[in-house]
């Protein structure tokens, strides 16, 4: 984008870039936030994470973290969390699975090819933008409540025995 706010030739293309790594970002963050509560050590919950917790589609770890907030009542401290990353889940698929066009006007086209079916998806550049911002402070959102969630307990923590 241009200081006017106008769109430049390769704006969509920074733009697919930026969501993308932010996506990649807020899963991994996801992945971090359910290995914690479902393990029962540190060493645990990096062996699930990486074992068996990124083998899950985003789709099955939104439901597991929505069941993680619903359980431990923390819906509260990001109420809007889920609803605005089953938003990124959507755009993330169609910028992962389309091909982006250069802006028309203040627009970004996607074009996707699916079962047959070609389909033209046109989306505000400034809201992709705003989307991207949310998505910031998503991230945010979900680094507290994996503080909250971190067991505070010795035994939890491999410490190689530095505790007894």
């Amino acid at each position: 984008m241009t200081a006017t706010g106008r769109a430049t030739p390769d704006t969509h293309h920074a733009m697919r870039a930026s969501v993308l790594e932010l996506t990649v970002t807020v899963e991994f963050v996801i992945d971090e936030l359910l290995s914690v509560v479902y393990a029962k050590s540190e060493t645990v919950a990096q062996e699930l994470q990486f074992q068996l917790i990124a083998l899950l589609s985003l789709e099955q770890k939104l439901r597991l973290l929505n069941d993680v907030l619903t359980e431990f009542e923390l819906h509260q401290v990001a109420p809007a969390l889920m609803d605005s990353l089953r938003n990124l889940k959507k755009l993330r698929d169609l910028l992962a699975h389309g091909q982006v066009h250069p802006p028309a006007g203040e627009l970004m086209r996607v074009t996707t090819y699916r079962r047959g079916k070609i389909r033209v998806e046109e989306r505000r550049l400034e809201d992709v933008v705003e989307q991207a911002r949310r998505i910031s402070e998503d991230l945010k959102a979900l680094r507290r409540i994996w503080i909250w969630l971190l067991p505070n307990r010795e035994e939890w923590f491999d410490l190689g025995g530095a505790v007894k």
